[in-house]
């Protein structure tokens, strides 16, 4: 019957767009100033990345500076434009390895927060090919870059299963398709046809 979750996600990003003070009271709620474009990174956990010899792809280290560097090149991009929305993994409970990012007036939201309110008010999500939250940016209809700069060797990621065209794999990349996207001509990343986002009619029909 589908997922609930996608249907969810969908319904909240339709509201966010048709009542504007549905919209502001998310942008108030996470401190996001809604006179700049909102840019949402969603983290990957920080022990996922596996080499198949059993060693991580990624030290701590490597892992902070994956995401300070994703936050840099939209910086250059959208100088002082934009809201920088960076949401942590619920699998990485603590919050203190990411307090560097403070220093680049990131905001920071944890586990407490829905991932679908924050793409509901958002204008572009930067994404991980592993994660199930692909779902989600199929559903709602968010504007999505696709990046993985530290493939995990001996691993292709599931793309075709999240509907991914395009998966951004170096630095160069991103930053073309970031000007892109402020230019108004980035290209469709996501496949979303034949999504449903009726999940809850469907299930209400079968009981």
């Amino acid at each position: 019957v589908g997922a609930i979750e996608m249907q969810e996600a969908h319904e909240l990003r339709i509201r966010a767009h048709s009542d504007q003070q549905f919209k502001k009271n998310i942008q108030k709620r996470y401190n996001i100033d809604p006179r700049k474009i909102t840019v949402l990174i969603l983290g990957f956990r920080l022990t996922r990345a596996i080499h198949i010899d059993g060693k991580r792809s990624l030290s701590e280290d490597e892992h902070i500076a994956h995401f300070r560097n994703i936050f840099i090149h939209i910086q250059d991009v959208f100088q002082k434009n934009a809201n920088i929305v960076f949401k942590m993994h619920p699998g990485d409970g603590n919050a203190n390895i990411y307090e560097s990012y403070k220093l680049l007036d990131i905001i920071l939201c944890g586990d407490d927060v829905r991932t679908d309110e924050l793409m509901s008010v958002s204008d572009l999500c930067i994404i991980d090919p592993w994660t199930a939250a692909n779902y989600l940016v199929l559903a709602s209809g968010v504007s999505a870059i696709c990046v993985d700069f530290a493939p995990v060797r001996g691993r292709i990621a599931p793309k075709e299963n999240f509907g991914i065209k395009k998966i951004i794999n170096t630095e160069g990349e991103f930053a073309r398709a970031l000007q892109d996207f402020r230019g108004g001509i980035l290209e469709e990343q996501y496949d979303r046809r034949g999504i449903d986002a009726r999940s809850i009619e469907k299930i209400v029909g079968l009981v």
